[in-house]
């Protein structure tokens, strides 16, 4: 096993700067996974190519980080546990480190499916949060407006929990862009207490889901879509809103469950 402890050595330089800078990630076309969760997600569903790995020496007993080294057939760069920890963002993590590059999926012409339109959302536990209930309910066409925090942030992609591998992420698409591609998802926004109640709407319909920022909302550009609907999710008068992590899995769940209703066949439901 081959170790590296110095800091000054390029390759670790390098993970570092990656490790601390979304320009620097966004430049180089990568993004970074921390813990063996991640890391086994990801290659179940991506695969290993382009990947890097880093492992602090203290892991190298780990059964499962083993049996992930020997599945992708990758050569680990091992790190001196000090080193290590002075690079990761978590505390005496066993690893690993992985560098991927960053999948860019062409925009459809027409947006004919569910997807999500994320418009200033900032907190990336928010942003994780639902990338991870969109994956839960099916819906796997994500696009963000210019503005929202990076999908691709470590701190996203560990509230993704692995949701990232079962979707197709499009960054820094306008709201002008947006109008020019829309097709038969209904463009559907959600306000406090305005508009059909979610549970009483029909999204048995491809979606496009618009959900903005955590205080300031959508921007003005949202409004008035070809088609737009407004629904809200009934809750008490003592709380002003949700949280647009919560209302957004209300919503992908309550869309998920009308669907499964509509296609259960008409004999299992009546002999339920």
């Amino acid at each position: 096993m081959l170790v590296i402890r110095s800091m000054s050595n390029p390759r670790v330089q390098r993970l570092r700067e990656l490790c601390q800078s979304n320009r620097a990630r966004i430049q180089a076309g990568l993004c970074v996974l921390e813990g063996i969760h991640l890391a086994q997600s990801w290659c179940e569903q991506r695969g290993a190519l382009g990947l890097e790995i880093y492992l602090p020496v203290r892991s190298g007993q780990n059964l499962e980080i083993s049996a992930l080294i020997q599945r992708v057939g990758l050569e680990p760069n091992w790190l001196d546990d000090v080193l290590f920890d002075r690079v990761s963002s978590l505390e005496h993590s066993p690893g690993p480190i992985l560098l991927a590059p960053v999948p860019r999926p062409e925009l459809p012409r027409q947006l004919d499916r569910d997807a999500l339109y994320l418009d200033g959302v900032q907190d990336p536990g928010n942003l994780g949060t639902i990338l991870r209930s969109a994956a839960a309910f099916g819906v796997t066409q994500i696009i963000t407006a210019p503005g929202t925090a990076s999908c691709w942030s470590p701190k996203v992609l560990r509230a993704g929990m692995g949701a990232h591998g079962l979707l197709d992420i499009h960054e820094s698409v306008t709201p002008g862009t947006l109008r020019e591609r829309l097709g038969r998802a209904i463009p559907t926004g959600t306000r406090a207490r305005e508009g059909l109640a979610v549970m009483q709407a029909d999204l048995t319909q491809p979606r496009l889901w618009l959900l903005g920022h955590e205080g300031q909302g959508l921007s003005p550009e949202l409004s008035g879509l070809p088609g737009q609907q407004w629904l809200s999710i009934p809750q008490t008068r003592e709380q002003e809103s949700l949280n647009v992590a919560m209302a957004a899995t209300i919503c992908l769940y309550e869309q998920s469950r009308q669907r499964a209703a509509h296609t259960t066949p008409v004999a299992a439901r009546s002999s339920a």
